[in-house]
């Protein structure tokens, strides 16, 4: 079981709207919380340390993962980027943070997936977990790679 009170987790994409939400809302109650995101992070608490880096750094990826219980793994790129850029970080990013967790035997992953990986389903439709995925974007079929 991870322990707030004595282990470290690592949010990537902490800079973001949900990395900053999920820190408010995680400070209180966790000692040691470890962020990365590829800019700076602001108003970092005595419990936070940050390390500005790009989640395709591998190096700087595995770095990060030691000592680390738990990562959520926020990071991504959404929006009117081609498909090189958006399989370099929602891809390559990915697969990289997930390998380096695997690696330095990291207990928990998090994935914050979207609703782009069901968004082609109309929304008079009820969808759920057993319905197979219909992402409506580039950025959905990246989220449902990660699922």
């Amino acid at each position: 079981m991870i322990n707030p009170e004595t282990d470290r987790i690592l949010i990537t994409g902490a800079a973001g709207a949900i990395g900053t939400a999920l820190r408010d809302g995680l400070r209180a109650n966790w000692r040691h919380l470890r962020l990365t995101d590829i800019k700076p992070i602001q108003n970092l608490a005595n419990n936070e340390e940050a390390m500005v880096a790009d989640v395709t750094d591998r190096p700087a990826i595995e770095n990060m993962m030691q000592g680390v219980k738990a990562v959520v793994h926020l990071a991504g790129m959404i929006g009117n980027y081609d498909l090189e850029q958006l399989f370099r970080v929602n891809a390559r990013g990915l697969f990289d943070v997930f390998e380096s967790a695997r690696l330095a035997g990291v207990e928990r992953i998090i994935f914050a997936s979207s609703n782009h990986a069901f968004g082609c389903y109309p929304i008079t439709e009820s969808v759920s977990p057993a319905l197979p995925p219909r992402p409506d974007s580039l950025y959905g079929v990246f989220k449902v790679l990660g699922e």
